[in-house]
């Protein structure tokens, strides 16, 4: 599927076009597609946000993984998911052995919260 110097498929290359290589311009087709994906994971954000939340009286939201640092989607989370914060952790990647420690930061933060949710994003 992958090959060493590309982290993405065949399948995809074929479906969006030539990759830009380095140091060539931007086009619009890659403005295009930077918008459509930056849109895809917005709406994925905030419907696991929405899941995540539920019905239940919780306004925070903690964060982990490196899409969690997408401070465009986790505006969106706020705006459309009924969390009121969203917070991440400062040292985040996305193998999810932070995930544990992101319920211990909110309610370090926000005291007045007994009960928050992670999300590995």
């Amino acid at each position: 599927m992958y090959d060493g110097e590309k982290m993405y498929s065949a399948e995809l290359e074929r479906l969006l076009g030539p990759s830009r290589r380095h140091q060539e311009p931007i086009e619009e087709r890659h403005r295009n597609i930077a918008a459509s994906l930056q849109a895809v994971t917005e709406d994925a954000m905030v419907a696991m946000a929405r899941s995540c939340r539920g019905d239940q009286e919780v306004s925070n939201l903690c964060l982990a993984g490196g899409v969690a640092y997408n401070c465009v989607a986790n505006s969106k989370i706020v705006e459309r998911s009924g969390f009121e914060h969203v917070l991440r952790k400062h040292f985040m990647a996305s193998s999810g052995v932070q995930t544990m420690g992101s319920p211990r930061m909110l309610n370090t933060t926000e005291p007045s919260s007994a009960r928050c949710y992670a999300v590995a994003a």
